[in-house]
């Protein structure tokens, strides 16, 4: 992958990860009992932001 594609992707991994924390704290207020179905995208964006996978 070219640096252009990293930069674009990390990017985009970034805004996922930002939206997912929301989508989990606005479910965490609204339905407690359902906010642990956005929790995987947290973890798989907030990985994938810091270039672990």
């Amino acid at each position: 992958m070219g640096e252009a594609e990293n930069k674009k992707s990390k990017t985009i991994y970034g805004v996922g990860f930002v939206v997912a924390v929301a989508a989990t704290g606005v479910l965490l207020m609204v339905m407690p009992s359902l906010f642990w179905i956005a929790l995987p995208f947290v973890f798989t964006f907030g990985v994938r932001f810091m270039d672990i996978i």
